[in-house]
């Protein structure tokens, strides 16, 4: 009899824990989620454009195209960089914008076709200065990056690159320069 009860008492919590799955998280809370505001934060950068990268141990110039959209239900922005197909640089790279409510920080997320992950956070605007900081996981290694963007326009921005090796100071990798095409 003992091993019936255990046998029914898991079946129960078996079938609670199934059904709870089944329900969407917006019918348990009161409201809708509405997307935050601090999201706003982010318009600047929605839209498609031309970028110029120059890496600091190359004098070659890379160009590639960073298409940025909101969607989802305007709660994340999704972007797409690409680039030619004869560049050094990551020939595709996706990238996920938005807001973490419970870091209460702005976070980004990429993937690229080399198998790369970075994962950055940010405050935000700071006048015409916007930071994102986290870190590049590559060959099997992470490492500190960052990544600071200066706004020259409405149409216009640059952005220095940055990573940290273990001991040392922050050291410039690339400088962009990204005009909005539209």
């Amino acid at each position: 009899m003992g091993m019936r009860k255990s046998w029914i008492g898991a079946m129960r919590v078996s079938l609670a824990t199934l059904l709870l799955s089944t329900i969407p998280i917006a019918a348990i809370s009161q409201h809708a989620p509405k997307p935050t505001s601090e999201l706003n934060q982010l318009t600047f950068f929605a839209g498609v454009w031309s970028c110029r990268v120059r890496p600091t141990d190359s004098a070659a110039i890379e160009e590639f195209t960073w298409n940025v959209q909101r969607t989802l239900k305007d709660f994340w922005y999704i972007a797409t960089v690409q680039t030619k197909q004869t560049s050094k640089l990551t020939t595709i790279q996706h990238e996920f914008l938005g807001y973490d409510t419970a870091a209460k920080k702005l976070l980004r997320t990429f993937v690229s076709d080399k198998g790369n992950l970075i994962e950055m956070n940010s405050s935000g605007w700071e006048a015409n200065t916007f930071v994102w900081e986290g870190s590049v996981v590559t060959n099997g290694r992470k490492i500190p990056l960052r990544e600071a963007i200066t706004r020259k326009a409405a149409t216009e921005f640059t952005a220095t690159w940055e990573v940290r090796k273990t001991g040392e100071q922050w050291a410039v990798v690339s400088n962009e320069t990204c005009r909005k095409l539209k």
